[in-house]
């Protein structure tokens, strides 16, 4: 990199000179060019008129022939409804028909129309029971029987008959055309089926007759000197501009006989200059009547064969109209023709399909008609372009010596100016400029080397977690904020996945940080791995990940699926054990899902949403996911007031213990379960079921816990120097609480400050306790004992590991659970069960205890299979310290 002092501009290379040479000869140049340019958007202009001239014209066509569909529609549909509920009363079922074919304002459309229902439907004895009326040569109606004879094949095998057996309820279907016998002019024959509860009855036609077509075609384009034409869905033509040359045509043809029109082919075989707008047709006329596959297939091998008019390959243009989407909205294709058969010059040639009947309307325009409106268009276009550049080209010129050149020349002055400090160099921009461009790259390079450095270590710090790599909290709210923005633009989904990892608190406690940071980082990679790169992962902080999924229009139940999918992908991605320091290790996950839309729920409300769903997750059983409910906030929102008023309840003394007798075969209470009780000054009573699930999963339950313990340790010492009957008092402890490294001291620590003697403690454990970490809870055990504490596993037979570790547990005793007691005298199975745990108790060394007892049959059944002790409340419910007082002076007095 060259030293400030190497550049001396010289005016040969100064940014002033070099820009207007170079703006002088750019403009000589675009003068060469601007002539073709201009010429070619031209020439699409002229292109883009012309089309959107025959557009309009076919639109023109269109609309009327529409009006006249939805005419013939609406009264096959009228007739439809009045052939399924009326066709018994012969004389105002034919009124009724008779005023809707002629009914004011389409009887020059409507030449005739009937009911045709399927054999023996509305008369058992008759088969053929159509009633068909069509006009004579004076527009009159008739009815006529001739469909109902018995000789030849009948109405049920007709082209315009057979499709409607494979029509929806709401779908019309447009027969081939054909010409009226008397008016020779083209008409069609639509169908619409009728159902029954879905059973097929038979149909109603309507025939409509194109009258005056060709003069419609003709005032469309007669603005422009060009002619039209129509084709019905098999290429015959509707009309022509020269009819008689459409018109089939015999050596025995006689003036006003049946002349039928020929099909678009034949006509391209006769006249070889046709066969360039026969080309075109042809390909709009593949796609529009393509197969979809094989249930179109299917479809046409059943129309050819149930009908003597449709042959398979006009059956398979039906299929292709019947399985094809409805649709309102007509179809375009335009081309320009170098030599046309009329015009015998270019034309530019539109081709508008019609949605529902599949005729096409050709409009065609002569290219000399659109060149000549456009060429004074052409010229003044040319003439003001470029007068325009002109100005464009001074007017820039100007603004950039103005705004750029000088003003770079006084920026490269004030960058060097401000770059005081020796810096290490890097070469940003590379340049072999000698002017003002080259000193401002040299002193810019210096300066942004600095300024990127220290940029990028801010945003790393600012915008990354410094331990995995992932987004933190800060860019994943940018980025939710963006995604929810997009949303509501484009209309789109997407989805906010909240994970919290099973358990990871015990893993870091037990194995250390270091590990712990090890397996985040791991589960950051797989996170990266099993998702898009479109999709934000996101670290918030300890063990929880947040994931932004990008979800594209779906449905409800699609846009579910597609969250499910991705949810199992991350649970069954983090299912693989992690290898931390040669060790494997395993760790699950509790997923929490919301979903956002143009619903305009904030970044703030969607994490929430999120934290509360992957909550109910953990409380459903952990290692799955969960979608958020609306009344789970309500729940989140009564579990953090229960969890405020509870911290409160803790530091005001507003918690109180009862005390539930344990007895013996005799009665005598020789121990007590201390039980906590809340009475909220305002709710009342609230059940240890609702807020000690809280005070477990908030933490709370650890200096609750232990609270209770002290308070337990201190009435066992109150009682003690009463002199009251009781051997030890039973204190239940949280797994929680029981795996916090300073438990075994704190309970030596309370034991030593009361002066009781250990054994008059016994502490209640669960199964939870020996789940996460068996060995570390044995040890723990084992230590309390050799103190003398006495420990009791409650709510023994509930899970599923208590029998697998009872031999393995420095044990006292074994509370048999409630929920085996409640059934005992009425469910052999439950009685069969206390009967083998007591049994094996016994055999362990242990003492045996049932709580819940509520009978005096349940106690003897109990003493009859060995157990001696008891809890429940057919002894006595929970009691405060008074009444507890009292009932051991009752059961002094009464022994």
């Amino acid at each position: 990199m060259r030293s400030a002092t190497d550049f001396n501009i010289h005016w040969y290379h100064s940014l002033q000179f070099r820009v207007s040479a170079i703006f002088l000869t750019i403009f000589f140049l675009i003068m060469v060019t601007i002539i073709a340019v201009v010429s070619a958007i031209g020439d699409h202009l002229i292109e883009n008129q012309a089309y959107l001239k025959l557009s309009k014209a076919g639109d023109k066509v269109v609309s009327e022939l529409n009006q006249r569909i939805t005419i013939a529609e609406s009264i096959v549909i009228s007739m439809a409804d009045i052939a399924k509920v009326i066709p018994a009363d012969d004389a105002r079922f034919t009124s009724l028909m008779l005023s809707l074919l002629d009914r004011a304002g389409s009887k020059h459309l409507i030449t005739g129309g009937g009911t045709w229902p399927e054999p023996y439907i509305f008369n058992k004895t008759i088969e053929r029971n159509s009633h068909f009326w069509g006009r004579d040569r004076h527009g009159i109606l008739n009815f006529y029987n001739d469909y109902n004879l018995p000789e030849g094949n009948g109405y049920h095998h007709e082209e315009w008959y057979v499709p409607a057996k494979h029509l929806g309820i709401n779908q019309r279907y447009w027969s081939k055309s054909y010409t009226d016998p008397y008016s020779l002019q083209p008409m069609v024959t639509v169908t619409a089926p009728l159902y029954d509860n879905d059973k097929f009855l038979g149909a109603t036609t309507v025939d409509l007759k194109l009258e005056g077509l060709q003069k419609l075609l003709h005032e469309a384009t007669q603005e422009f000197g060009g002619y039209a034409f129509a084709l019905d869905r098999n290429g015959r033509f509707l009309s022509f501009p020269d009819d008689k040359l459409a018109r089939l045509s015999t050596p025995s043809s006689v003036e006003g006989s049946l002349l039928p029109y020929i099909t678009m082919e034949e006509l391209a075989k006769e006249f070889k200059t046709f066969e360039s707008l026969a080309r075109l047709l042809r390909i709009q006329n593949k796609s529009l009547n393509s197969p979809n596959g094989y249930q179109t297939d299917t479809l046409a091998t059943a129309l050819a064969n149930d009908s003597y008019q449709i042959n398979l390959p006009e059956a398979k243009i039906i299929a292709s109209l019947l399985s094809r989407p409805e649709s309102k909205n007509a179809q375009r294709a335009n081309e320009l023709i170098e030599q046309d058969y009329f015009l015998n010059e270019a034309v530019f040639v539109t081709v508008t399909t019609m949605p529902k009947t599949a005729w096409q309307i050709v409009t065609v325009m002569p290219n000399s008609s659109a060149r000549k409106d456009a060429k004074a268009l052409f010229n003044q276009l040319l003439m003001t372009t470029i007068f325009i550049v002109l100005i464009a080209m001074v007017l820039v010129w100007a603004l950039l010596r103005y705004h750029l050149t000088y003003p770079l020349f006084q920026l490269t002055q004030q960058i060097q100016d401000g770059l005081t400090e020796d810096h290490r160099s890097q070469q940003l921009i590379k340049t072999t400029d000698k002017g003002e461009l080259g000193a401002l790259t040299h002193w810019f390079n210096r300066k942004t080397e600095q300024l990127l450095e220290s940029q990028y270590q801010i945003q790393k710090l600012a915008f990354f977690d410094p331990l995995t790599g992932l987004p933190n909290r800060r860019l994943l709210y940018d980025r939710l904020n963006q995604r929810l923005a997009s949303a509501e633009r484009q209309r789109c989904s997407g989805a906010v996945m909240f994970l919290d990892l099973d358990h990871f608190k015990h893993l870091n406690d037990s194995l250390g940080h270091s590990i712990g940071d090890e397996l985040l980082i791991q589960v950051g990679n797989r996170l990266i791995e099993c998702l898009r790169k479109e999709d934000t992962i996101a670290r918030l902080g300890g063990d929880e990940f947040v994931v932004i999924v990008a979800l594209p229009r779906l449905n409800q139940e699609q846009i579910y699926e597609h969250a499910r999918i991705v949810a199992n992908k991350i649970i069954e991605a983090l299912d693989v054990p992690f290898e931390l320091k040669s060790n494997h290790f395993h760790i699950t996950t509790s997923i929490g899902i919301t979903f956002f839309n143009q619903a305009h729920f904030g970044a703030e409300e969607l994490l929430k949403q999120a934290d509360t769903a992957m909550y109910q997750a953990k409380s459903n059983g952990r290692h799955h996911y969960c979608f958020f409910e609306k009344d789970m906030q309500t729940k989140a929102d009564e579990r953090l007031r229960i969890e405020a008023e509870l911290r409160y309840a803790i530091s005001h003394n507003e918690l109180n213990l009862v005390y539930q007798p344990q007895v013996n075969v005799d009665g005598e209470c020789e121990s007590v379960e201390t039980l906590l009780r809340w009475n909220h000054p305002k709710r009342g009573f609230i059940s240890p079921d609702e807020f000690i699930p809280i005070a477990e999963e908030s933490g709370l339950i650890i200096p609750l816990g232990h609270w209770v313990i002290e308070q337990a340790c201190c009435q066992m010492k109150k009682w003690y120097h009463q002199g009251k009957p009781i051997r030890y008092i039973a204190v239940n402890v949280s797994p929680l609480q029981f795996n916090q490294t300073n438990f075994v001291n704190d309970v030596k620590a309370s034991i030593h400050r009361f002066q009781i003697k250990p054994e008059q403690l016994m502490l209640e454990i669960t199964e939870g306790v020996i789940i996460d970490d068996t060995q570390a809870a044995i040890t723990k055990m084992h230590i309390l004992k050799e103190l003398g504490v006495k420990i009791s596993m409650d709510d023994l037979g509930t899970g599923y590991s208590s029998l697998t570790y009872l031999r393995l547990l420095p044990l006292d005793e074994l509370k048999i659970d409630k929920s085996f007691i409640n059934d005992i005298t009425t469910d052999p199975n439950d009685a069969v069960i206390v009967g083998n745990i007591i049994s094996m108790t016994h055999e362990l060394g242990y003492a045996v205890i049932a709580e819940g007892v509520e009978t005096l049959e349940q106690q003897q059944l109990l003493l009859k299979q060995g157990c001696k002790h008891y809890q429940g409340y057919y002894f006595s419910k929970p009691l405060n310290e008074e009444d507890l007082e009292k009932y051991l002076i009752c059961e002094t007095l009464t022994a």
